[in-house]
């Protein structure tokens, strides 16, 4: 898809913006290389928030971690601070679109016949959560009672059928005159009552993720949307649970390293922003949960990934702190010492007047 696509063009100028600079000479070709991939982040991550609401909550945490890395890696720097800032500030307002209603009537299908104010983008993932996760509970339903939402007889009887789909609700809801009530307090509170009963039993939430981590990081059940004549692949690499169990085992040795590899301090922000991306996708909306979340899981598997890249070439390099990476590899420390050998008898060939300090 477009989100994907983007997403894996947004990965490949951080890591080259982390890690090709330092091979660069200083001079004006540097400069221009940093300022081009700073450019084109800058505009292919506007078009990748754009993308998916979602991707909006991964950048308010991608950006203040990348930011905290790179003043824990090289110091503050104001510049860095102004530009987290304004990128702040535009994923908010991308944020703050899906609350508008759009101009009426707004061409589509989908919401043909509704009322305006269901028709925002944030709308209507919240009626599929309180008709899917609230109502059926007797005691979620109470809760949600308990602070103002309208839940008369015919407001319940709109829940999906039984036997049928939890997605099959009544759309009357939407458009119905009758259940103006029931949409004027979802504009107005729905949102903010519905993270707040997520927030009251937190453990319960976090049993829930752990539960369904497989679905979130590794989807299988994504085939419907496929297009025709498409076949999946044999050996599946970045929903293949086992490497992804791998990557996951690797990922503490590969943090020790974050301050001494760029890629690294990349592959962490992935991480970290992708989980918290995942959560929202998951709780954002009840339907299609693993179509939701798959970007943000994705993002978090191509983590872990660069991640242990970056911790075998530490390995690589000899970097403390890689001894498990360098055994998995196979690298002794005769290995080492031969490689430092072959070294010094390398710069006894350079002529001694290059070596001057004067």
């Amino acid at each position: 898809s477009l989100n994907d696509s983007l997403m894996a063009v947004l990965i490949a100028l951080a890591v080259l913006l982390v890690t090709l600079p330092s091979r660069l000479a200083p001079g004006s070709r540097r400069t221009l290389t940093i300022r081009g991939l700073i450019a084109a982040l800058a505009i292919l991550g506007l078009g990748w928030v754009l993308a998916r609401d979602t991707n909006a909550i991964t950048v308010l945490v991608a950006v203040p971690v990348a930011t905290a890395t790179w003043a824990f890696r090289a110091g503050i720097d104001r510049r860095a601070v102004v530009a987290t800032s304004a990128a702040l500030l535009v994923t908010a307002g991308a944020l703050w679109t899906a609350q508008v209603v759009p101009r009426q009537p707004t061409g589509l299908t989908l919401t043909r016949g509704w009322d305006a104010s269901a028709t925002p983008r944030a709308r209507i993932p919240v009626f599929n959560n309180l008709f899917i996760r609230i109502l059926p509970d007797a005691e979620a339903r109470a809760w949600f009672a308990a602070r103002g939402m309208p839940l008369s007889p015919p407001i319940i009887a709109l829940q999906a059928p039984p036997g049928a789909a939890p997605w099959a609700w009544d759309r009357r809801a939407l458009a119905d005159p009758a259940f103006a009530p029931l949409r004027a307090w979802v504009g107005r509170d729905g949102t903010f009552t519905y993270l707040r009963w997520l927030a009251i039993r937190p453990l319960h939430r976090v049993d829930e993720i752990v539960r369904d981590a497989g679905g979130l990081l590794a989807p299988r059940d994504l085939d419907f949307y496929m297009p025709a004549g498409w076949a999946r692949e044999r050996v599946p690499v970045t929903t293949n649970a086992a490497l992804i169990l791998a990557l996951l085992v690797a990922a503490p040795f590969a943090s020790r390293h974050v301050r001494r590899s760029g890629a690294i301090s990349v592959a962490w922000c992935l991480v970290i922003s992708g989980s918290v991306s995942a959560v929202a996708a998951y709780y954002g909306d009840a339907i299609e949960i693993s179509r939701h979340a798959y970007g943000a899981g994705q993002q978090v598997v191509v983590g872990l990934a660069i991640g242990a890249a970056g911790w075998v070439e530490a390995a690589s390099a000899g970097t403390p702190g890689s001894r498990w990476a360098r055994l998995i590899l196979g690298r002794r420390p005769a290995d080492e010492h031969a490689d430092a050998a072959r070294l010094v008898d390398a710069t006894d060939d350079v002529p001694r007047a290059a070596h001057r300090s004067d």
